[in-house]
């Protein structure tokens, strides 16, 4: 009968309008400030983008890691090199809220001898970023980084200039960190886990940019040696990252690595903080491993569980194992890197909080093995690792970069979906009672959500404070940046049917399509019974 079919249908429609009603309220949204124009000499979409803020101007970097050069013949066999390109405008045309558009300063056109593989970014120090490139020279691949820096003998209107340092050795550098005095790096394959060079004396004094010589590093300082407990067997891929972490030791340099090792069924996730500070019988620093996090292991496979739909029988469920890839690790410092955070599997944040409270860690049940000792005393520091929940789940897509503000209570995380997420942890140092209250995990607080227009593609974040005021920095795939007030908030949409049908469409579309067989069964059986 025809009411049966009308009751199946407004139940159905009443179910979905239910769950409208039960949408999360959305997170505010920082209110946008400015747009700029595009790059003007932005053709194609580079490999990265670098926003720096240096000498009260926003610089932009846009980098290809490898771009064709017809005009030479010592490049080898891919006939291709590096290229990067840098503009400027005034900081005060980001953050103040106009319309009025400032041209673009051209800053750097330069093409590299040499193919680009990696790039760090440290933004602090007057050092601002990295790219590392590889010239081959007769039979001897070379190892060359170019560092952007703001010079001391800097004006109101100095830009960015640049050094080329040559680093040690041949074997090929699978991760390198900028730090304000020198290089963190390590090379595949090696018998130490890390090298650190320094960077000379004066390193950002005159001459600089084309008139500086390059600098040739003739040797490194050896980290600690890898131990076979270091990795699994059965290697098959390879992720890491390595950066400095705050000592408070005068002269000592600790610092940090993240390895990601897969093998063909298990990911081991490993992370190790070492320092310099012990001396040797001979007094030279001798490297020394503080901590180590508990190993975590993952499944290379995952279940996926699919639905389909059968036309009257309801929804199935079908498993699916996925395998999953070796993630990128991504890296954010604050200033000093009194916090540093690196991200792994499944977006999960792991975080390095420099604390002066090695009290609280002594008098832990648990903890106090872990504090730092040298001769039988405690030293009066720590760096806590915080194993972050907050990314875990809670957005689609791939993390593609992590951010810090320079206090490193805020962190940004932006995905493949366009979506920036803004996560805060407040500082509880001075107030913190006890070893737990120190753990404070990031805690989700803002959303940019991502634009309906295929230009609009997320490349880097960059906080920036001025004046008291916190301000949000992004730069765009397509050369634009666009800047966010941290400190003012756009109204969010309301929450009601509309916006569920609006953005929930993967809720609703096929919650209506089983009310829909429903109902059409239903009315051919009825047709069936009254003939």
């Amino acid at each position: 009968m025809e009411w049966r079919a009308l009751i199946l249908l407004f139940t159905g429609l009443g179910v979905i309008y239910m769950f409208s009603l039960l949408q999360d309220m959305p997170y505010p949204h920082p209110a946008k400030r400015h747009v700029s124009a595009p790059s003007s000499f932005q053709h194609t979409h580079p490999n990265v983008t670098v926003l720096s803020v240096a000498g009260g101007y926003v610089y932009h970097t846009a980098i290809w890691y490898q771009v064709p050069r017809w005009n030479t013949l010592r490049l080898g066999s891919t006939g291709k090199v590096g290229h990067l390109r840098q503009q400027r405008q005034p900081l005060m045309a980001h953050v103040q809220n106009t319309t009025l558009d400032v041209p673009w300063e051209p800053v750097h056109d330069q093409i590299l001898d040499g193919v680009i593989s990696q790039y760090s970014i440290l933004g602090h120090g007057g050092i601002e970023f990295a790219v590392l490139y590889h010239i081959l020279d007769d039979d001897v691949l070379q190892h060359w980084i170019r560092v952007f820096y703001l010079p001391n003998d800097a004006n109101i209107d100095t830009a960015l200039s640049y050094k080329d340092i040559r680093l040690p050795g041949s074997t090929w550098i699978s991760a390198f960190s900028l730090e304000e005095d020198g290089i963190l790096y390590s090379r595949d394959p090696d018998q130490v886990r890390f090298r650190w060079a320094t960077f000379p004396n004066h390193f950002k004094d005159a001459p600089h940019s084309m008139q500086a010589l390059p600098i040739v590093l003739q040797s490194s300082q050896l980290g600690d040696p890898i131990k076979e407990r270091h990795q699994p067997a059965g290697i098959v891929d390879h992720r890491t990252a390595l950066a400095k972490v705050h000592a408070s030791v005068p002269n000592a340099i600790r610092m940090v690595t993240l390895d990601i090792f897969r093998t063909r069924t298990t990911f081991f996730v490993d992370s190790i903080i070492a320092d310099n500070a012990s001396i040797a019988a001979d007094g030279s620093p001798q490297w020394k491993p503080r901590y180590r996090t508990p190993s975590e292991r993952i499944s290379v496979l995952m279940d996926d569980t699919m639905e389909y739909m059968a036309f009257v029988d309801g929804v199935h469920f079908q498993h699916e194992r996925v395998q999953l890839e070796t993630p990128d690790v991504y890296i954010a410092r604050s200033a000093k890197s009194k916090v540093v955070v690196m991200s792994t599997l499944r977006n999960v944040f792991y975080s390095w909080v420099h604390t002066s409270r090695s009290e609280l860690v002594e008098m832990h049940p648990k903890a106090h093995e872990y504090a730092y000792r040298e001769k039988d005393k405690v030293l009066p520091e720590f760096n806590l690792w915080i194993d972050g929940q907050a990314g875990s789940d809670e957005y689609d897509g791939t993390l593609q970069g992590v951010a810090l503000d320079d206090a490193g209570h805020y962190l940004a995380a932006w995905n493949t979906m366009d979506s920036i997420f803004i996560y805060h942890r407040p500082d509880l140092q001075a107030s913190a009672e006890s070893y737990e209250d120190l753990l404070v995990d990031w805690h989700r607080v803002m959303v940019i959500p991502p634009q309906d227009d295929p230009s609009y593609q997320v490349h880097r974040v960059k906080f920036v404070e001025l004046e008291g005021q916190r301000f949000l920095l992004v730069g765009l795939k397509n050369g634009v940046v666009q800047s966010y007030a941290l400190d003012e908030y756009e109204t969010p949409p309301p929450v009601n049917l509309w916006t569920f049908i609006k953005y929930e469409w993967y809720l609703w579309l096929p919650m209506s399509i089983v009310v829909f067989f429903f109902v059409l069964n239903e009315m051919q059986y009825s047709s069936r019974s009254h003939a």
